[in-house]
């Protein structure tokens, strides 16, 4: 057994509730192993553990250093009863709850179909075959809500005018992939689903939507548009001022659309032809068709498809129209999904969950047998969770009412990646639910043991800048660089190499001198001939 560090020694307090923000390299699975072995020290069985991360490698690497560390355990000079207890937990290693929440979630579902309602022999669709039939479900729910004199159908029909029937179904596929948000409430609060509770929400899904196609516009119009025309100063002046537009922090998408329609009318005519000297280049992502028509599908959403040149007026009023329209679209599109899932007797990630929680809320048999089955829950990759999530750990301890079952570790750094719709406000909720607890405790390990002083200055220098400036943090809390917002790194490492941070930007105009390579391939091949040049020159490389 390696030193503990002294915030390390304090995270194996399992009579408390704790909440751990983990540092890269700060021995995170260390810890968890070592708090698993202090559970089986104190008499807690394999069984009554359940650790979740967030992939099956992750899980199954956990299991096999828990599985190192007992086997060493069983031969140390620790007192003969509990070196008895590290023989029979290695024993019984093939009972141990150690998997992502979803295998969790399905193995509850395998035990109690009955009580939770769904087929005993049910399939897990793969997401593959999940957004194929969203994607139908969709098609199907706009094709019929065109149908018939409808009040209805007409606001669809203007719907489609504007937004077209691609990004219709864009739209669409966007409001599924937050499924599990809008379903989680309806099981909360026991309601049913209301179009008032979510139109904001749906809002923001458009807002998002229409500055993720300006993003794209200003990306098209920097690499894949050649403009040598009359209006080519004007054409990349706009560029650029869109550009720096969309750089400014927390500026309304709003806002934004007339530089993108600017944009578009120094490329397309009214009659949406490209303007004459003006070429589309292929690129790594699209080829010269799908490019001319994402900038015409743009143009037509911000002109409402005629070609009169007026840009069609944007107000809150058409967000809300939109937003009942869409969210009705959305009903009719889940409700076919539903139905196609039935029909197959399959469920779908997001269905593992949903039911599970259901369980916890609705069903006190199963919820009891469940919360009395494990004494300790550990989640790790904390980072990576959401609030439904969130809601089955509470529902597992009854909402903290149990002393020192749940342990969570993640890193709010990493939560950039928003991995399966992770929601890092649940991480700063989760400290905040844990403060107003007498048995619990917000921990950070901000020691890292992987890396040397430069790189650490960097990691803090970029994360603390963003962690202030980002509106993203702001909005969730995360409010200054102070130690409670942002925990610094402090290397513990005695390495005498020296060294320097280098960045590589891949910027878009390098395509001009290879004009097949992507932006990935560009950075690719930048970090390949640095490294090339290391070894060629003899720099001095660090192995530690």
């Amino acid at each position: 057994m390696k030193q503990l560090t002294e915030s390390q020694i304090r995270t194996l307090d399992i009579t408390r509730h704790m909440s751990v923000t983990a540092n890269a390299g700060s021995g995170k699975t260390s810890v968890l192993v070592e708090r698993f072995l202090q559970a089986i020290r104190s008499g807690i069985r394999v069984d009554e553990i359940l650790c979740l991360t967030f992939t099956d490698k992750a899980a199954l690497e956990l299991r096999e250093r828990i599985g190192r560390a007992l086997l060493e355990r069983m031969n140390s000079p620790e007192p003969d009863e509990i070196v008895a207890r590290y023989r029979g937990a290695k024993s019984s290693m093939l009972d141990a709850n150690i998997s992502t929440i979803h295998s969790f979630c399905l193995n509850v579902l395998r035990e109690f179909p009955v009580e939770a309602g769904v087929d005993a022999n049910f399939k897990v669709l793969e997401d593959f075959d999940a957004a194929s039939l969203k994607r139908d479900a969709a098609e199907e729910a706009v094709i019929d809500s065109l149908s018939g004199e409808t009040e209805f159908a007409k606001q669809t029909h203007q719907f489609l005018v504007r937004f077209g029937y691609k990004q219709t179904l864009d739209i669409l596929s966007e409001m599924f992939s937050h499924r599990e948000k809008l379903a989680h409430k309806k099981i909360i609060y026991n309601t049913q689903h209301d179009s008032s509770e979510f139109l904001i929400p749906r809002i923001e899904i458009l807002r998002d939507h229409w500055s993720r196609l300006g993003k794209l516009i200003v990306e098209i119009s920097r690499n894949s548009i050649r403009h040598n025309g009359n209006g080519k100063e004007n054409f990349l002046s706009a560029v650029e001022s869109l550009e720096n537009s969309f750089n400014t922090s927390e500026i309304d998408p709003l806002s934004l659309l007339p530089g993108v329609s600017r944009v578009l009318e120094l490329v397309l005519t009214k009659q949406q032809k490209l303007r004459s000297g003006v070429e589309i280049i292929p690129n790594g992502d699209f080829n010269q068709r799908q490019i001319y028509e994402i900038i015409k599908s743009t143009y037509q959403i911000l002109y409402g498809g005629d070609d009169t040149g007026e840009l069609s007026p944007v107000s809150i009023q058409q967000y809300l129209d939109d937003a009942h329209t869409i969210y009705g679209l959305y009903l009719a599109a889940e409700q076919r999904y539903d139905e196609k899932k039935t029909s197959r007797g399959a469920l779908d990630f997001d269905d593992l969950q949903l039911f599970v929680l259901k369980l916890l809320k609705f069903n006190e048999t199963v919820s009891n047998v469940l919360r009395n089955r494990f004494k300790q829950i550990m989640v790790d990759e904390y980072q990576d969770t959401n609030l439904l999530q969130y809601e089955i750990f509470k529902g597992l301890i009854k909402d903290f009412s149990v002393d020192g079952r749940i342990f969570v570790v993640g890193d709010p750094k990493q939560s950039i990646y928003r991995f399966r719709n992770a929601q890092v406000e649940v991480f700063k909720r989760t400290e905040e639910d844990l403060t107003t607890l007498p048995n619990a405790e917000v921990i950070a390990l901000a020691e890292s043991f992987r890396m040397n002083g430069e790189i650490a200055k960097f990691v803090d220098w970029l994360f603390a800048d963003i962690m202030k400036k980002n509106p993203l943090f702001k909005q969730l809390g995360f409010k200054s660089t102070s130690e409670a917002e942002y925990s610094a790194i402090k290397p513990i490492r005695t390495v005498e190499a020296t060294g320097s941070v280098e960045i590589f930007y891949a910027e878009g105009e390098n395509r001009a001198n290879n004009s097949d390579a992507t932006p990935i391939e560009l950075q690719s091949n930048f970090v390949a001939a640095r490294i090339k040049k290391m070894v060629m020159t003899g720099e001095k490389i660090s192995k530690n």
